[in-house]
């Protein structure tokens, strides 16, 4: 399986090894992957707008048979900052989570990375149909829009697949490395 994740990358990826260390050997990162650059998480002072996107289609069944798309995406919604946890300088993250095979779905959110159903949402994703990752990315973008506050480097579509990245997709990728959102 490849993993898309330059931003919240060594954040997100110390989470999922923690989360499951013996698991990400098999993860390798998408270097093809045309993406923004110098992004980095300096610290988790939240106030961001991220979308999970998780690949259902049928061949995840043999090319993450354990499921460590699912066990990413949680452990990136658990670094996440919650309503709960958000004080004095920390603010409330907004996260969206969606499922995509032959066509794409939100499954959680926008809301808050705290709520037990936003976790829920990413373990129920079952593996069925084709791959159509720029539906995934257009269902993240619109989930973007409905989110609150400031989107331009504040926001981020984290996609997790084993599919090739199709012209649709790279063409979204750069329209959207202008405005702040980035796609991982």
């Amino acid at each position: 399986m490849r993993f898309l994740l330059p931003l919240l990358g060594a954040a997100a990826a110390t989470a999922a090894s923690a989360a499951h260390a013996s698991g990400l050997a098999g993860l390798m990162k998408r270097d093809e992957l045309e993406t923004c650059s110098g992004l980095s998480v300096a610290s988790n002072n939240g106030d961001r707008k991220v979308v999970i996107v998780i690949d259902s289609s049928g061949s995840m069944s043999s090319s993450d048979p354990s499921d460590l798309r699912l066990s990413a995406g949680r452990a990136l919604n658990d670094f996440l900052v919650s309503n709960a946890e958000a004080s004095g300088s920390a603010k409330a993250d907004q996260v969206s989570v969606v499922d995509f095979s032959s066509s794409a779905t939100t499954v959680f959110g926008p809301g808050d990375p705290g709520d037990p159903k936003a976790n829920q949402a990413i373990s129920n994703i079952s593996i069925t149909g084709g791959t159509f990752i720029a539906g995934g990315v257009l269902e993240a973008i619109d989930q973007i829009k409905k989110m609150s506050g400031e989107t331009k480097d504040r926001s981020a579509i984290v996609v997790y697949t084993d599919g090739e990245v199709c012209p649709t997709l790279s063409i979204t990728t750069r329209l959207f490395c202008g405005s702040g959102v980035s796609t991982y």
